[in-house]
C-alpha cells in the first residue's frame, strides 16, 4: 500500500511518500516545497518557489514575476500558492510535469480538496482543507502556467464528465463531481466582479471619501493592495499594525507591516484561512503560532496607509462615548498574543462599528454593497 501523508512539524509543512507491507512502513521520500517572497532594494517583491533540492523552479518564478508582472500582489500570491501544490503533487508522485495525464490530474484535484481517504492500494491523510472556489482559482491557475509553458493540450484546458471517474478511486469516494477539472460552478447569481480594474478602485474611492469615512477607505485597500480576505481585515487588532525600520545596502528604511493571526477571542467571519488556530493560549508562546507561514502571515502595506490606520485608531478614542466605550471595552476587547509593545493596554479589535462593537462581516458587506452601486458596479442580485 502507498501511504501519502501532510506532516506539520514545527516551522515546516512538508509531505512523505511510504509504502507499507505488512507491519513494516517505508519512507520513499518526503517533499518540502518552499514558497519565498524577497523584496529587492525598489521595494519589488519577488516570488520564489524552491523544491526539495534547495533548487529554484524557473518555470514559475518566470511565469508569476515576469508574465503576471502587471497582476496584483494578491494574484500572483494566489498563483504561487497553487503552483506550490502542483510542484509538490510532482514530486511525491515522481512524475514529469510537462507530461501530466488526466488520471494524474484528477488526483492532483482530489488532493487539493484536502480530502483524507483511503481506497484501493493508495492512502492518503491530509489536513489542509480548501473550498470550492479556491480550488477552481488554483485550477484556472494551471491552465493559465501549462500555456504559458507551451503545453496547450494539458488536462486543465479540457473538460471532462464523471463518467468512469469510480475507477480511479472507485465507490469509495462517492463526490465524483469533485474530480471533474472543469471548474465547479456556485449558484448562479450575478456576482461582484473578481478583479476590481484601477479605473474602478478609483471610483469607489472618490465615493468613499465623499460620502464614507476613513474606516471603509481603508478596508478597501487593505483588500485591494494588500490582498487580504475580509475576514483576514476584520480579524486585525491594535498590536497587529507595526512600523518598524529594514535596512538594506546600509539604508535604513521605514516601512510599515501588519500581522495576520487567530486568536481565541475571534469570532468564525474573522478567521485566517492561511494561519494556525489555536485551541488554547499556551499554544500563543508555542513554535508554530510564532513561525511565519504557518501560525501567522505577513503583509507589508504603504506608510501612507499606516498613517490612515494611525489616524482611524485616534480618531476611534476621539469619538466614543460613555456608552460605546463601554461596548468596546467589552464587545471588541482582543486577546494580546504578542509581547504588549506598542499597547498602551488591551488589546482590542482595530475595526469596530457605530455603537463601539467589532465590525461584523454582515454589517460590512451591506455597506461595500451600497459602495459598489454608488459606483457603478455589479453586484450580486440578493445579497452581495
Amino acid at each position: 500500500m502507498i501511504e501519502i501523508e501532510e506532516k506539520h512539524n514545527r516551522n515546516e509543512v512538508y509531505f512523505t511518500y511510504s509504502v507499507i507491507e505488512g507491519n513494516t512502513k517505508t519512507l520513499i521520500r518526503k517533499v518540502h516545497i518552499k514558497s519565498i517572497q524577497i523584496k529587492d532594494e525598489n521595494n519589488i517583491t519577488y516570488f520564489m518557489l524552491y523544491d526539495s533540492n534547495e533548487k529554484v523552479n524557473r518555470d514559475v518564478f518566470r511565469y508569476v514575476n515576469y508574465y503576471l508582472n502587471d497582476k496584483s500582489y494578491h494574484t500572483k500570491e494566489l498563483a504561487s500558492n497553487a503552483l506550490k501544490m502542483l510542484f509538490t503533487y510532482i514530486e511525491l508522485f515522481d512524475i514529469d510535469y510537462k507530461n501530466i495525464n488526466l488520471e494524474e490530474a484528477k488526483k492532483l484535484k482530489l488532493m487539493l480538496y484536502g480530502d483524507s481517504i483511503r481506497s484501493g492500494n493508495i492512502k492518503i491523510n491530509l489536513i489542509n482543507r480548501r473550498k470550492i472556489d479556491t480550488v477552481n482559482s488554483y485550477i484556472s491557475v494551471y491552465r493559465a502556467f501549462y500555456d504559458y509553458i507551451g503545453i496547450k493540450e494539458s488536462p486543465f484546458n479540457k473538460k471532462y464528465s464523471t463518467t468512469g471517474l469510480r475507477d480511479f478511486f472507485n465507490s469509495d469516494y462517492n463526490k465524483n463531481d469533485r474530480y471533474v477539472l472543469s471548474n465547479k460552478s456556485n449558484k448562479s447569481t450575478q456576482k461582484v466582479p473578481m478583479y476590481i480594474r484601477v479605473k474602478d478602485m478609483t471610483k469607489i474611492l472618490s465615493v468613499i471619501r465623499e460620502k464614507y469615512s476613513i474606516r471603509e477607505e481603508i478596508i478597501v485597500r487593505l483588500m485591494y493592495e494588500c490582498g487580504l480576505r475580509i475576514g483576514e481585515v476584520l480579524g486585525l487588532t491594535l498590536e497587529d499594525i507595526i512600523e518598524s525600520k529594514i535596512d538594506i545596502d546600509d539604508r535604513n528604511y521605514d516601512i510599515g507591516e501588519i500581522i495576520i493571526r487567530n486568536r481565541l477571542t475571534d469570532e468564525s467571519y474573522q478567521m485566517a484561512k492561511t494561519c494556525l488556530i489555536p485551541k488554547s493560549k499556551t499554544e500563543y508562546k508555542g513554535k508554530n503560532y510564532n513561525t511565519e507561514n504557518i501560525g501567522y502571515q505577513k503583509v507589508y502595506p504603504t506608510l501612507v496607509l499606516i498613517s490612515k490606520i494611525d489616524e482611524y485608531i485616534d480618531e476611534i478614542y476621539n469619538k466614543l462615548t460613555k456608552k460605546t466605550q463601554e461596548n468596546y471595552i467589552n464587545f471588541s476587547k482582543a486577546d494580546v498574543v504578542g509581547d504588549g509593545e506598542g499597547l498602551e493596554g488591551d488589546n482590542f479589535y482595530l475595526f469596530i462599528n457605530k455603537n463601539g462593537k467589532r465590525l461584523h462581516k454582515s454589517g460590512w458587506n451591506k455597506i461595500l454593497r451600497e459602495i459598489f452601486l454608488e459606483s457603478g458596479l455589479k453586484v450580486d442580485v440578493d445579497s452581495r
